[in-house]
């Protein structure tokens, strides 16, 4: 009799979810979590209304590449950090508002973050998970 013993390795994809609620105007920094230190081979900035599914920032770091979207929206408005990948939008529109969805590659797992974004003219509250936001405005109370 032949027994046959195997181990499999699974690489299971992991969701962070973070809301924020901005006013228009302000800059918001979307942070990836990656260090300069860690190894990514890919990493793409998707948004939609309720679907992220419109590709419109990339990092290639096997050749060295930044790309944006062509779309008008965001015109001169994003800014990609060449080492981490963390994805900042100035002058916040209600254009602006929906699900922006970073996937991080590399040749042994991909992460995923979600980044829920509410666009108002007032500032009621501001909920961040896992220290994911940096807004560039002062805010008096």
């Amino acid at each position: 009799m032949i027994t046959f013993n195997s181990i499999a390795q699974y690489s299971i994809p992991i969701l962070i979810l973070t809301m924020l609620l901005l006013q228009i105007g302000d800059s918001v920094t979307l942070h990836t979590g990656v260090t300069d230190s860690q190894k990514h081979d890919l990493i793409l900035w998707t948004f939609g209304p309720k679907n992220p599914d419109s590709l419109i920032a990339e990092l290639n770091m096997k050749v060295h590449e930044i790309t944006f979207s062509s779309e008008d929206i965001y015109r001169g408005r994003l800014h990609l950090e060449n080492q981490t990948g963390s994805l900042t939008i100035r002058d916040v529109r209600t254009t602006d508002a929906g699900v922006y969805q970073l996937q991080i590659s590399n040749s042994k797992e991909t992460l995923y973050k979600r980044f829920n974004i509410f666009v108002g003219t007032t500032r009621l509250c501001q909920i961040a998970l896992k220290d994911s936001l940096l807004i560039h405005q002062k805010i008096d109370f």
